[in-house]
């Protein structure tokens, strides 16, 4: 077959084929069959080769890549010159498209401009030489783009709202939750006071009174001698208060002292003459009786118990107006007050509070918010009411009450020494566990405290079981142990804790 023969049946068989490109200008011309190439190469989406002249003539076939988009006819012709230089120079490999173009594989079908949109668009392009063919990257579209932009705007508005906008916010917040907190206490005040509070505090208050009132009498005391309207001359008024249906009456004993004639009121206004069963100068009690029954008594309440703060009220006759009620709160425990010489007395421990008490109260109750007596009224502190008043503790008072009843008069015990209160100095130097407790500044010889081995500095904290926090609490639980009864003592010495019986004393007269 000639030259020429073969090159136009193949020719004609390219014309056959879609994607063929036809060269014009010095392209043309005879082509060989015996082109090392026989067969076109055709890759994926491309178009047939064709063939162009060699070096001397010669006719090889080379691989014309075209791709599956149109493209311009210069950048075509570009790519064709770039294929001859390098089959001229002899490597027809990077000329040649790669092995898995020849496979046969069948192009990618096509996809039209209303099929892509605005989504992802590649195409294939000639590689460099001595590389394989692969896809370009992606390309971002229109709608991506400003979709971004979008969300960069609102990340900038979010950010200018929290510099600009945020304090206010939180400005808002605080105060929204303040004021909150204050509706709140608010709505739980009114309601709370609408259904208890002060009404209930009052109607309490009232319900006190009303327990204590029928057992608070009035007393007056004096000579038997008559005056011109033929009454008798009174010395002293005061209060007390009735303990027993059949007619005991408790109140002070400066009261009473020296009267020649007792008369006591009772709250429905009845009068009776009263006789004097007991007496008590230590702690300014007096027991007294009158023929009468059926009485309303009080109750006792229990004064140790009492808290700083506690609620008290106090009733009597101040000035001579029966039935008086004041109210205050305990404000103070274990205190002492001066006797006629000026000295403290050693055994008295009294309760302090500010209720107001005036000449008249002396006797009188002072109740707890049960109506429980906790305490006999029997001083100031002044000539008149300055904030400041002193009852007998009940844990003292019934005690003495009931050996005045038995007996008509109170036996104190005796140990023979002289207490002190335990100071922050005492606790260091003694290596006490704590500041509390009575310290024996002295201890007479051959007194029963001597004998049971007690000596100076010894720091005394119980007595027959109960605790004592200070030498007030031991003079009173030693005056309350009947002389001859034997009691346990326990004490600390050098830091040690040790214990002792002891057979409690007389108290000799003079002490």
């Amino acid at each position: 077959m000639k030259p020429s023969e073969s090159l136009n049946e193949k020719s004609n068989e390219a014309d056959q084929l879609p994607g063929r490109l036809d060269l014009p200008g010095p392209f043309a011309g005879p082509r060989d069959s015996s082109s090392p190439l026989e067969s076109a190469a055709v890759g994926p989406g491309l178009g047939p080769a064709d063939e162009v002249f060699g070096h001397h003539g010669e006719v090889e076939r080379l691989p014309l890549i075209v791709p599956a988009i149109n493209r311009p006819a210069s950048e075509q012709i570009e790519n064709l010159l770039h294929l001859r230089s390098q089959a001229e120079q002899g490597n027809l490999s990077s000329a040649c498209l790669s092995p898995t173009a020849l496979t046969g594989a069948e192009s990618p079908p096509r996809i039209s401009s209303e099929q892509v949109g605005d989504s992802e668009l590649t195409s294939p392009i000639l590689t460099q030489p001595g590389s394989e063919l692969r896809p370009s990257q992606p390309i971002s579209t229109t709608g991506e783009v400003w979709k971004s932009l979008g969300w960069l705007a609102v990340m900038i508005l979010v950010f200018l709202s929290a510099i600009t906008v945020g304090p206010r916010v939180v400005e808002q917040y605080q105060y929204s939750a303040a004021r909150g907190k204050m509706r709140a206490q608010y709505e739980a005040a009114t309601d709370m006071l609408s259904k208890v509070s002060m009404r209930e505090s009052a109607l309490a208050s009232e319900l006190v009174v009303h327990r204590i009132r029928p057992s608070v009498v009035s007393i007056q005391a004096g000579s038997k001698q008559r005056n011109r309207s033929r009454q008798p001359m009174m010395r002293g008024q005061g209060s007390g208060i009735v303990i027993s249906d059949d007619g005991m009456v408790v109140t002070n004993n400066h009261v009473i002292e020296k009267a020649e004639e007792i008369i006591v009121t009772l709250a429905d206004r009845r009068e009776f003459r009263a006789t004097v069963i007991g007496r008590d100068v230590e702690t300014d009690l007096a027991v007294l009786k009158i023929e009468a029954s059926d009485l309303i008594p009080a109750e006792w309440g229990d004064s140790d118990e009492l808290e700083l703060g506690a609620p008290v009220w106090a009733m009597g006759s101040p000035f001579g107006l029966d039935q008086t009620v004041t109210r205050g709160i305990v404000s103070g425990k274990h205190r002492r007050t001066a006797d006629n010489s000026g000295d403290a007395n050693p055994h008295q421990d009294l309760l302090q509070t500010d209720a107001a008490v005036n000449p008249g109260n002396s006797g009188g109750p002072l109740v707890n918010s049960l109506g429980q007596v906790i305490g006999i009224n029997t001083s100031i502190y002044g000539e008149f009411f300055q904030g400041i008043s002193f009852a007998v503790p009940s844990s003292l008072a019934k005690e003495i009450v009931g050996k005045l009843i038995k007996s008509g008069h109170v036996q104190r015990g005796f140990l023979g020494v002289s207490p002190r209160d335990v100071t922050h100095a005492d606790a260091i130097r003694l290596k006490l566990p704590e500041i509390s407790g009575a310290r024996l500044e002295t201890v007479e010889q051959d007194a029963p405290a001597y004998r049971a081995g007690l000596r100076p500095d010894d720091v005394v904290v119980k007595i027959g079981g109960k605790s004592i926090d200070n030498h007030i609490m031991l003079f009173r639980q030693i005056a309350l142990t009947s002389p001859g009864d034997e009691t346990t003592i326990d004490f600390y010495r050098d830091g040690e804790l040790s214990s002792a019986p002891v057979q409690v004393g007389v108290r000799p007269l003079y002490r």
